[in-house]
């Protein structure tokens, strides 16, 4: 999706959007997550070949289903490189994140409540999601329920390098749980 800017040659990147995957790790039964709906979206950019640094303005919902874990667990995101047509590329090493702000709600009445010392809570850790980042965690004998859980979008960075071409980029936002904090 291209815009023009002023219909001569300025041409806006456009928004970038991270289709969203989901994986569960072997752990205990009952322990899974589902993404409810939203994507994580970035806004478009005016390229100026200068590095520009742009929030998510949109992230997905997802849903934890930890029903009889006890032992606690945590969600990790990690992001692929964007690419568009013809062979562009935005690594996925300019992603950043911070794990703070989300919002965190149990489904459910038969769900633990949310402790605010034992989760599940955001972690508040920081990094580029080119590897695994903690987001979410609980500790042993919290978290046993459903819970939903959307990150602040803006807590998302994008940093579009002062080379990038004009296209439509796209990458995949893998969320993933495990067990244990």
């Amino acid at each position: 999706m291209l815009e023009n800017q002023d219909s001569v040659s300025r041409i806006v990147l456009a928004a970038l959007a991270a289709l969203v995957l989901l994986a569960t790790a072997p752990c205990e039964a009952a322990l899974s997550i589902a993404r409810q709906s939203g994507s994580l979206t970035f806004p478009g950019v005016t390229l100026t070949a200068v590095d520009q640094v742009v929030s998510g303005n949109a992230a997905p919902t997802w849903r934890v289903d930890a029903r009889g874990t006890t032992t606690g667990w945590n969600v990790t995101l990690q992001i692929s490189d964007f690419t568009a047509a013809g062979g562009k590329l935005i690594g996925a090493a300019n992603v950043s994140y911070t794990a703070l702000n989300g919002s965190i709600t149990r489904f459910g009445r038969s769900s633990q409540k949310v402790d605010p010392t034992n989760g599940p809570g955001e972690t508040g850790v920081t990094g580029t999601l080119d590897t695994a980042r903690k987001a979410v965690t609980t500790n042993a004998g919290f978290g046993d329920g459903r819970y939903d859980w959307t990150a602040d979008a803006t807590q998302f960075q994008l940093m579009v390098p002062a080379t990038a071409l004009t296209g439509s980029y796209t990458a995949t936002l893998t969320a993933t749980v495990n067990s244990g904090p």
